[in-house]
């Protein structure tokens, strides 16, 4: 495309403090929210008879599927992500979903508006950073148990037991930031996880406390990393590793015939 016609569908701003965003390292994620800011409306646009403000758009999950390149589930997790931070906003109606991007101005605001709408920003930012670190304080309470096998006891309420499942067990067990585990399974029951999505979700929590093995202030707790799909990130690599385990096994194989001769090992 020539620069002429770039000039003529327009820009936004970009700023280089993107690379300390909390979601630049989750490429799905920050590929969706780079598109909600460029697909949004500069200015109040309506669709139909439906008024569509500067700085959102009527989309659906199928269009940001075919137009982004992402499954219409990482679509879902992205926008749960994106929404949880209040970097966007998003709401379904009978004409599509109405996306909106939480600060549209700062992507377009002229430089001598940049820096109080930015400082707007911040105190939100510090404002919500605030408010996650006492959840994350609350979460941080540790409940005095008494375990018999999987059975746990609180002592918040001493009158109620929690069976955990053997599938739920080895994702505790490999996830290293534990958080609240009663609070964790509730989620966990929530998804609904088949048999291949519990391979994956057990697979991403080794992997990710892995990565940050050498700093577990930066992980998230066991329960938001559930709410908001983390294990998602992880598909292409655990493809890779099941490609992986089939070449082992038939690798295995191959072993054993060449120790076999006539039926004897030799």
């Amino acid at each position: 495309m020539s620069f002429e016609e770039n000039k003529k569908l327009g820009y936004v701003l970009s700023y280089r403090s993107k690379l300390e965003w909390q979601w630049y390292k989750f490429p799905t994620t920050a590929h969706l929210f780079d598109y909600c800011i460029h697909r949004a409306n500069y200015k109040d646009n309506y669709y139909g008879n439906v008024l569509v403000k500067k700085g959102s758009f009527l989309t659906s999950l199928n269009n940001l599927h075919n137009e982004t390149g992402l499954t219409v589930q990482e679509v879902r997790t992205s926008l749960k992500r994106l929404a949880s931070t209040n970097d966007l906003t998003y709401e379904t109606t009978n004409k599509g979903t109405v996306i909106t991007v939480v600060n549209y101005s700062v992507y377009q605001s002229q430089s001598e508006n940049v820096t109080s709408t930015l400082t707007n920003q911040q105190q939100t930012n510090n404002k919500r950073i605030t408010n996650q670190q006492q959840l994350i304080n609350k979460e941080n309470k540790v409940n005095k148990v008494n375990k018999v096998n999987n059975v746990v006891v609180s002592d918040d309420t001493p009158t109620t037991t929690t069976i955990f499942d053997d599938d739920f067990v080895r994702f505790w067990k490999a996830y290293q930031k534990k958080g609240s585990k009663k609070d964790t399974y509730e989620v966990w029951k929530e998804h609904e996880f088949d048999e291949e999505e519990i391979d994956l979700v057990i697979f991403a929590a080794k992997e990710y406390s892995k990565e940050n093995a050498s700093d577990r202030t930066s992980m998230m707790y066991s329960r938001t990393f559930l709410e908001n799909e983390i294990y998602l990130d992880y598909q292409d690599k655990f493809k890779k590793y099941k490609v992986y385990l089939k070449e082992q096994e038939e690798l295995d194989e191959i072993r054993k015939k060449l120790k076999m001769k006539d039926g004897y090992e030799w």
